[in-house]
């Protein structure tokens, strides 16, 4: 509940510090459209985290009051925390347009029948993609 407030308030900092531009004396930090697209990366992550894990809690409370869990079950549990971690790269990649074009890229020369010796370089400390030859 935490994150959702948060995400709220970003939210309406950035609505409102559109509206206070043009007041002057005002020390407040501008949130960018970029930080509020990374708050709502966050939430959704730690979101699909919480989802992934809380059967499984809640399946050990009931443990330790005595009640026994069928095994089937415990399989479905046992898939949904494994689950946790495959979420991430799949949200990160959804909302991060640097990596679907560098991902669509590799596709194309990958799949591309004119040109099958491309490479991809990766410069160091640029964080920058080239392609070559």
């Amino acid at each position: 509940m935490e994150y959702i407030a948060r995400l709220v308030s970003t939210e309406g900092k950035l609505k409102s510090s559109h509206d206070s531009d043009n007041i002057q004396g005002t020390n407040k930090r501008e949130i960018r459209g970029e930080d509020v697209h990374i708050a709502k990366t966050l939430f959704i992550v730690i979101s699909l985290f919480e989802i992934c894990w809380f059967p499984t809690a809640i399946a050990g409370i009931v443990v330790v009051f005595g009640v026994g869990i069928p095994g089937l079950v415990q399989q479905v549990l046992m898939c949904t925390v494994c689950l946790a971690p495959v979420v991430n790269p799949i949200v990160y990649a959804i909302r991060n347009r640097r990596f679907r074009r560098t991902f669509k890229r590799i596709n194309e020369m990958h799949f591309s029948k004119n040109d099958p010796v491309a490479r991809i370089l990766v410069l160091p400390g640029r964080g920058q993609v080239q392609t070559t030859l």
